[in-house]
């Protein structure tokens, strides 16, 4: 399975976080992407998309970032290690599915929330990112909905 397969596109993101977002593929740098050069090395197949744009609101338009980084590695066990190893700082660990998942949630001084999502099958890793300046605009609901499709994508590819 190639990690290109696993990855979420523009379409399927912008119907997760619901009508009101549109999104663009963007080469800017992020976090998950920073993530992706330290983690990739230990992958034998690694993809990266990021994504900006705007949720739409009543008239106000908000800056919205999506990552997207996902890992293939050579046994399950160097992906469960993996996703341990990313996971841990995550303040929620459950099961969506068959897939093992971890969501963290960072805040910068300028105000800048960051989702962290981390779903892991066999021996698979997908991270996502959501980051917004309005936690109530754009939720951690909104996010679990992104990750649950990033879940059952997983899923899908590895039947």
């Amino acid at each position: 399975m190639a990690a290109d397969d696993l990855m979420l596109d523009q379409h399927h993101i912008e119907a997760a976080l619901g009508e009101n977002v549109r999104i663009e593929p963007t080469k800017r740098p992020s976090a998950v992407g920073s993530v992706g050069s330290l983690l990739g090395s230990t992958a034998v197949s690694t993809a990266f998309r990021s994504f900006a744009g705007m949720l739409h609101g009543e008239g106000s338009e908000l800056p919205i970032a999506v990552g997207s980084l996902a890992l293939v590695f050579d046994s399950e066990s160097k992906a469960g290690v993996t996703f341990d190893h990313v996971a841990q700082a995550a303040h929620l660990r459950t099961r969506i599915g068959a897939c093992l998942v971890a969501v963290e949630t960072a805040t910068g001084a300028n105000g800048l929330v960051s989702y962290w999502g981390y779903v892991s099958l066999r021996s698979s890793i997908l991270v996502l990112t959501l980051d917004t300046l309005d936690p109530q605009a754009l939720s951690m609901s909104d996010f679990r909905t992104l990750v649950t499709l990033a879940a059952e994508r997983l899923e899908s590819e590895a039947a």
